[in-house]
């Protein structure tokens, strides 16, 4: 099962895929109904802006959302305070 790492530790490939695909229908959506003047080459690079982690880790923190991660990486703390 591509899904599942085994029995009792879950993968969540499924569900990062189809937040990815979500993520991108919003970016266009937005860029489709906000900067419509802009050619499709442009649109392109300005969704491929918006949608990187580096981009999304910055809001994230910004709105204070890495508080409510789930996670059980150790160095993730430590990497969010030096991404600050």
């Amino acid at each position: 099962d591509p899904t599942a790492v085994g029995a009792s530790v879950p993968s969540y490939q499924r569900l990062e895929w189809t937040g990815d695909a979500t993520l991108c229908l919003m970016a266009r959506e937005w860029i489709y109904r906000n900067r419509s003047s802009l050619t499709l080459g442009e649109m392109v690079i300005l969704e491929n802006a918006m949608v990187t982690n580096e981009t999304l880790a910055f809001l994230c923190i910004r709105h204070d959302l890495h508080h409510h991660l789930d996670h059980c990486d150790q160095t993730l703390p430590g990497r969010i305070e030096s991404f600050r």
